[in-house]
């Protein structure tokens, strides 16, 4: 009897290892916060344990209920569907209604939502400087700027204009597990953009490589940051990154002029394909060469404290 119970709880070991396993190594995706909504089954389970008595045909009957009881856990954990405060069961892609309008006239978002810009010169102000986790920035397929909320802790909120204004602003939290698209903003690429952004501890991934931008603007605060630039609305595009111990992977285009001027790195420091300039008011300058027939140039400032950079071209 001993031996049946000892075995019992050694499967039980050895299904949680494997999943905890699994779902680090990305190979499975196992929702523990649904499986924790069944924990009252073990003091059921213990109940009839206790009731059945020690005899070795209960033991046997109750080891195997445990094991039964055990699969259907697993297979609960698995399921990708999501519950609504009522129960019933809903899909795991939400659609472009998937919000509800709050009472000071912003978007809430449960997953993800769009709109659609009614100007050709938007402007984008995003503020996730509170966030853990990761962020995406990119194109998007259409002419709508759209918000997803993709990881388990994961909100954003997004305002709609008024009648006067062009400005879409976006608040959140990317709050989540490691390694997880917690929250990402896909942009309209035939607007022109001008976007202000502020970032936390998240990893972000900044793509404009196939956006037309008239302005950036960003806040760094000690997070991985990736940016990508790419095609200006205008000829000149002016970039500001205000880094507080940020990290920063900068790629520009390798047929536009780029000029950088960096105030300070702590770490490590990574130049390619830039040539250094002379140092003007005791910052650092690195330029591109571009192709001579291209007018358009891209200038851009780095001020605060950088903890590692990198730039190079595409």
């Amino acid at each position: 009897m001993k031996d049946r119970s000892s075995l019992f709880w050694a499967i039980i070991l050895i299904a949680l290892g494997t999943i905890f396993l699994l779902e680090n190594l990305d190979l499975m995706d196992f929702s523990f916060s649904r499986l924790w909504k069944f924990w009252p089954l073990i003091l059921i389970y213990l109940g009839i344990k206790t009731v059945s008595g020690e005899s070795k045909q209960a033991s046997m009957i109750t080891t195997v209920l445990g094991l039964v009881l055990l699969g259907w856990l697993i297979a609960e954990g698995l399921r990708t569907g999501k519950t609504t405060s009522n129960g019933e069961e809903e899909e795991e892609e939400t659609t472009d209604e998937s919000f509800f309008e709050d009472g000071d006239g912003s978007v809430q978002l449960e997953r993800n939502a769009t709109l659609t810009p009614e100007t050709t010169n938007p402007v984008l102000k995003f503020d996730l400087n509170r966030a853990e986790g990761s962020f995406k920035l990119k194109e998007g397929d259409d002419d709508r700027i759209a918000c997803q909320a993709e990881g388990n802790s994961a909100t954003i909120s997004m305002e709609e204009p008024g009648d006067s204004s062009q400005t879409y602003t976006i608040q959140g939290n990317t709050s989540g597990s490691s390694g997880e698209n917690d929250a990402a903003i896909a942009l309209a690429p035939n607007k022109a953009w001008a976007v202000d952004g502020r970032l936390g501890y998240s990893e972000s991934k900044l793509n404009f490589s196939k956006l037309k931008l008239r302005n950036l603007k960003l806040d760094l605060l000690r997070g991985d940051n990736n940016l990508t630039l790419g095609a200006s609305a205008t000829d000149t595009l002016d970039v500001l990154i205000n880094s507080e111990n940020a990290s920063v992977n900068l790629k520009v285009p390798s047929d536009v002029k780029t000029r950088v001027s960096v105030e300070q790195v702590n770490g490590n420091q990574s130049i390619e394909k830039f040539e250094a300039l002379s140092k003007q008011g005791g910052q650092e300058l690195f330029e591109t060469k571009p192709k001579p027939s291209n007018r358009r140039f891209i200038n851009i400032r780095i001020q605060g404290e950088v903890k590692n950079l990198r730039m190079s071209v595409y």
